[in-house]
């Protein structure tokens, strides 16, 4: 696992899904095993709901909390309302895992959170979860905003 740089050249939108079932991380895994070849899904979860911190620096909290939103690209067919998320262009501190259920969300979460303060990286504003549906696999990506 490595943090890269991703400078988004353009915005990133995806269509806020209106509900979910609960518990919210189930409702995520059930849409995210079902995406369709091409489509993504991004979960936007807060700093101040997702960091906690101990002798030994910052990690995430566990279980997750639940998103500030979730969407889905064009392609997926959910019930979503007019509100959209995007991700504005940028520079962000990105890494990439395979995704295989919510607990490998948390471990990425962490993992990103860890490293990024080992190698002093500084962000800001939400972090992003996004899934992506290439070649028959789900690849799950973890996205900040670099200061």
């Amino acid at each position: 696992m490595e943090l890269y740089k991703l400078n988004l050249h353009r915005p990133l939108e995806y269509q806020v899904v209106a509900a979910l079932t609960s518990p919210v991380w189930e409702g995520i895994a059930h849409i995210v095993q079902n995406l369709n070849e091409g489509a993504e899904c991004i979960a936007e979860i807060s700093e101040a709901s997702l960091l906690t911190a101990d002798d030994q620096g910052p990690h995430a909290l566990f279980p997750l909390p639940e998103p500030l939103r979730f969407g889905t690209s064009a392609l997926q067919k959910h019930t979503q309302n007019n509100e959209l998320i995007m991700i504005p262009q940028g520079t962000y501190i990105f890494t990439q895992h395979r995704w295989t259920d919510p607990l490998s969300a948390y471990e990425a979460l962490d993992w990103f959170i860890r490293e990024s303060w080992w190698q002093r990286e500084t962000a800001e504003g939400p972090f992003y979860v996004r899934w992506v549906r290439e070649d028959g696999k789900t690849a799950l990506q973890i996205l900040r905003k670099q200061n």
